[in-house]
């Protein structure tokens, strides 16, 4: 196995991907083509690497041996991370984990695992007791933080700047309501990918609609 290719093939992979907007960071930029790695991805661009892009990415590269395990770990990750969970799925997941640990220590050598590979045994039963993950994980408390660090105009006086930059943001929401337009503060910059997803889903509806709605549009008027 030419395993420089397939980092190489990855990496340009993931360099061409396209997410909708806030879904994940722009991958494209944490890949390295020269040294073939990924550098400064967040912990939630790790979580959808795994979660979704790990078993596509690999299934034409790897063996089902090694290809199976791994995308078994990705689904448990996936399917824990829900926004819905049911007693029974998380039953199946707790029966399920050991399984998969087992398959992954056929693949990687035991100075591989240590008490963080450990750790997902007990990940199904903390969402039985605890509710869902989402609810529980520190991903919007920390985009909070980075957004209001921002905020930090005097460095010697921090907390003060972070309490008058938020004051203006609620006084600009609160002026909001008086506009027509919304605030005129707030730059009117389509998100990245907007447009493109946008034409997309008309192209998929279009396509996929019933002959009825089809005639229902007059001709002549495109869209």
């Amino acid at each position: 196995m030419n395993v420089m290719g397939l980092k190489k093939d990855v990496l340009e992979w993931v360099k061409k991907l396209r997410f909708p907007d806030g879904y994940a960071s722009n991958l494209g930029r944490c890949v390295d083509a020269n040294k073939l790695k990924m550098f400064g991805m967040k912990s939630h661009d790790c979580h959808v690497f795994m979660q979704r892009l790990l078993p596509i990415a690999l299934r034409e590269f790897l063996p089902n041996r090694i290809w199976e395990p791994l995308t078994e770990i990705s689904l448990f990750f996936k399917q824990l991370t829900s926004s819905s969970l049911t007693d029974e799925e998380l039953r199946n997941l707790d029966e399920q984990i050991p399984v998969i640990l087992c398959n992954l220590e056929k693949i990687f050598p035991p100075s591989f695992f240590d008490s963080m590979e450990h750790l997902p045994v007990h990940l199904a039963y903390e969402a039985r007791i605890a509710d869902p993950v989402h609810y529980r994980w520190m991903y919007p408390p920390e985009r909070y933080l980075r957004k209001i660090k921002h905020k930090i105009m005097n460095k010697a006086q921090v907390e003060g700047s972070i309490s008058i930059g938020y004051i203006m943001d609620e006084a600009a929401k609160f002026a909001s309501f008086y506009f027509k337009e919304g605030d005129p503060t707030l730059s009117l910059k389509e998100k990245r990918n907007e447009f493109i997803l946008m034409t997309l889903w008309m192209m998929i509806c279009l396509k996929f609609s019933s002959p009825r709605v089809k005639q229902s549009v007059p001709k002549g008027n495109g869209i």
